[in-house]
């Protein structure tokens, strides 16, 4: 019989689950004819390059460059879902109830289109949501299976992290207030920028202190994660900042004592550099989060400031389906404009994200929403708590308590972030969730942690 392709360890936890005499063939037995699938196995090369050119958004640049769209995103995604389909990755990618409650957003966001306050807009939000953005989370808890796969992806996405950083190198411009910008693309505006990175730079620091890498990998990781540190404070992003500290915060307050203080100085070092090579007119936007020093900026608080209470009164007062995925800015231009004496309204964003779903698509869908935060949240800890108490048995163990650090201090940073910013319809949570569900597989399956009684969805008996 061919060996399971896993690390010694998993082999010796494996093999008793293998010799069960269950009636019906045994999970684990089922488990290794789906890893063995070569179709499975094609549709996850192909999610690799899906997954690259979603994350780094470098099939933007290429059509900047070319003047072309190469169209990557179906040569990668269509073999992609086929092998999803295929392969029964969609049973799988609902194993968990994170999977459940995506799955519940979705099916909400759908039902607010026809009580929207523009069915036709709200109808374009949703299909372009399922068509690029929630697919993430199906290719990825579909299609991903093993540890090797896992980490695979995981340094796929340190790669997209170095395209992310290198986009704001080349592809940037400078705005009146001092502000870096991209040129064009999703990312252009300089907040979402800032976002983007805070999610990909920890990928950055994982290559660093990951074992037996190449002093060359890690100097060049270092290099980048620096500057991907100088951009995010370059934006001038306020939301940005506020991501950079939470990430830090809790990472300090998960570390040993003796990593914590290392940790905590490297932090001071890295932060008091990049600050001193941060133009003065942006550091002094940056104090804003804590004082309203700077005109603009205050400006810009201020108008944040009615565009928060506004969203809180349409979740009030639309509290089932909201007022339609996409219409906050629509709905609040048209109330304003029509009682402020015909001035031109506020046509904005909620620049929330957790009140552009509840004013959006009304209350359950926030629940959904929440729920799958909060249920990926608890998996990763779980991960890194069960691998942080046998991190010395082997080095693969070790590549997963950091991956599993890596993955909190992206979630949790990126997560405030968004507290700034309009995410609601984009695939960066639902893909963390896939990637925390397949950790959450392996560390039971192949290294025999128990991390997911809290988080699984019972499965049905064999026929």
């Amino acid at each position: 019989m061919r060996q399971l392709p896993f690390t010694p360890q998993v082999q010796l936890t494996s093999a008793p689950l293998l010799n069960t005499a269950a009636a019906g063939p045994p999970k684990q037995i089922k488990r290794f004819t789906e890893v063995s699938n070569p179709i499975r196995k094609i549709g996850f090369y192909a999610s690799l390059g899906f997954m690259f050119f979603r994350f780094s958004e470098a099939h933007q640049l290429l059509n900047m460059v070319l003047g072309i769209n190469t169209f990557p995103l179906y040569i990668f995604g269509i073999p992609a879902i086929i092998g999803l389909i295929l392969s029964g990755g969609v049973r799988r990618a609902f194993s968990m109830k994170c999977g459940w409650y995506w799955l519940g957003y979705l099916v909400w966001l759908v039902m607010c289109i026809p009580f929207s306050f523009w069915p036709g807009g709200s109808f374009g939000v949703v299909l372009s949501y399922v068509r690029t953005q929630w697919l993430t989370f199906f290719l990825i808890a579909g299609l991903v299976m093993t540890w090797r796969e896992c980490w695979i992806l995981i340094n796929m996405l340190a790669v997209a992290g170095v395209v992310a950083v290198g986009t704001g190198k080349f592809f940037v411009t400078t705005s009146a207030n001092s502000r870096i910008e991209l040129t064009a693309g999703t990312y252009a505006n300089a907040n979402d920028y800032a976002a983007l990175l805070i999610l990909m730079v920890p990928f950055l620091a994982l290559v660093m202190f990951t074992p037996r890498r190449n002093v060359l990998w890690r100097a060049g990781a270092l290099f980048t994660l620096l500057y991907g540190g100088y951009l995010i404070l370059a934006t001038g992003s306020r939301g940005g900042l506020v991501g950079v500290i939470a990430a830090g915060l809790f990472v300090l307050v998960k570390l040993s004592m003796r990593a914590r203080i290392m940790a905590l100085a490297g932090f001071t070092v890295g932060g008091l550099f990049l600050v001193s090579v941060t133009s003065d007119t942006i550091v002094t936007r940056l104090t804003t989060v804590f004082s309203n020093a700077d005109g603009g900026a205050s400006e810009s608080a201020q108008i944040r400031s009615q565009l928060f209470r506004f969203a809180v009164m349409d979740t009030i007062t639309h509290p089932v389906f909201g007022v339609g995925p996409g219409q906050f800015g629509d709905f609040t231009g048209s109330q304003t404009r029509h009682t402020e004496g015909g001035n031109p309204g506020l046509w904005f964003q909620t620049h929330n994200t957790y009140l552009q779903v509840s004013a959006e698509c009304g209350l359950p869908a926030f629940f959904f929403f929440a729920a799958a935060l909060l249920s990926t949240l608890r998996l990763l800890s779980r991960i890194y708590a069960g691998t942080k108490r046998r991190v010395g048995e082997s080095e693969e163990l070790k590549k997963l308590n950091l991956s599993a650090l890596c993955m909190l201090a992206s979630f949790i940073g990126f997560g405030s972030a968004v507290f700034f910013l309009s995410f609601a319809y984009h695939f960066h949570l639902p893909a963390m969730t896939g990637i925390a569900m397949v950790m959450a597989q392996v560390a039971e399956h192949e290294f025999g942690i128990p991390v997911l009684r809290a988080g699984r969805v019972p499965a049905a008996r064999p026929r």
